[in-house]
């Protein structure tokens, strides 16, 4: 994912003097870096090393609050405690046969399904091309690395990369599973539902190719390949999925690499 030129960001300092971390992030974000007096009456975006995280707002009209990624939260919590390999995400990606898969998640977005594979045993390896949700998403691991519990042990099972999936060279087979939750159409019905997605929506481009993106999984997976879907979107490539689970805002097509998948 990348970020479109029609959006413009700011990072804000939050004392006088601006910190480390906020004068590297916004040399890499390459944007320009304020005072906490300035009022960003010309942007769009805000960023802000708060003390719950990094957080980034909406400074506009529509603007949906703001947004940490905090791998710490309650709800997100309570789904991890929740066993994956009987809800669809799991049976996708094939926790119901084996508990302990390599999964690359190509296009990861805030990463949540990345931290429910982790914590339900997977070894993930997370890419995520925007450097703005990368940034996001790394301020959360590093948060809760340093947090107690089981979750430290969790992300030691998650590598986050910010890279293009379709620049993402590796050995066929090193995956058992690539998954890909490129950002559906939607249905007009749950349009920019809830705020991770709608800040996706919003701040970044039309994602890559489906077409190209399945096929690169498909060459390179050891097993199956899972794309998430809206549940009336089309699928993501001319082949038609093996296995399709629907749920009531989404689908799993699940894509078969070799004869044993099934």
């Amino acid at each position: 994912m990348r970020e479109s030129p029609r959006n413009s960001i700011v990072l804000i300092q939050q004392a006088n003097e601006a910190t480390a971390d906020e004068l590297a992030l916004s040399e890499k974000l390459g944007i320009p870096l304020m005072d906490k007096s300035f009022t960003a009456p010309d942007y769009d975006f805000a960023l802000r090393y708060l003390t719950e995280g990094l957080c980034l707002s909406g400074l506009r009209k529509d603007n949906r609050g703001s947004l940490i990624v905090d791998f710490n939260d309650a709800k997100l919590r309570r789904r991890s405690q929740e066993p994956l390999w009987s809800q669809n995400l799991g049976k996708a990606i094939g926790l119901h046969k084996q508990r302990e898969l390599s999964v690359l998640d190509a296009t990861s977005g805030f990463a949540t399904d990345a931290f429910l594979l982790a914590m339900a045993g997977c070894e993930v390896t997370a890419l995520e091309r925007s450097p703005l949700v990368y940034a996001l998403v790394q301020n959360g691991i590093h948060r809760a690395c340093s947090s107690v519990g089981e979750l430290p042990a969790a992300l030691q099972r998650l590598s986050y990369w910010q890279m293009d999936f379709l620049e993402f060279k590796t050995n066929s087979a090193e995956y058992d599973v690539v998954y890909l939750d490129p950002m559906f159409p939607d249905d007009n019905r749950s349009a920019k539902s809830r705020k991770s997605m709608h800040y996706l929506q919003v701040l970044l481009e039309t994602p890559s190719d489906e077409e190209l993106l399945l096929q690169h999984a498909l060459a390179i997976a050891g097993n199956r390949v899972v794309v998430k879907r809206g549940r009336r979107s089309p699928i993501a490539g001319k082949r038609q999925p093996d296995l399709q689970l629907k749920g009531k805002s989404s689908r799993f097509d699940v894509y078969f690499t070799n004869a044993g998948s099934a």
